[in-house]
């Protein structure tokens, strides 16, 4: 991404105008570094996992420390 700078001058009581507006292109939770995909299928959740620093896509919550709380009914 290159370097922006960026000047200007505000005086009270004046309104700001943008006289550009950049928008980035799509971006996908698969995208990111951290994420691993190779578990990737219908209804898999993201779950982190401590020892590889990433966050893996998985059908099962196979840790024993893992808790869900759903509240109270």
């Amino acid at each position: 991404m290159p370097a922006t700078n960026i000047k200007a001058v505000v005086s009270s009581g004046t309104n700001l105008r943008a006289k550009t507006v950049a928008i980035a292109p799509r971006q996908s939770l698969l995208d990111l570094t951290d994420v691993n995909p190779s578990g990737l299928a219908d209804g898999a959740v993201l779950l982190y996992d401590a020892a590889t620093q990433q966050f893996l896509v998985k059908n099962e919550m196979d840790k024993a420390t893992t808790k869900i709380i759903g509240g109270h009914y």
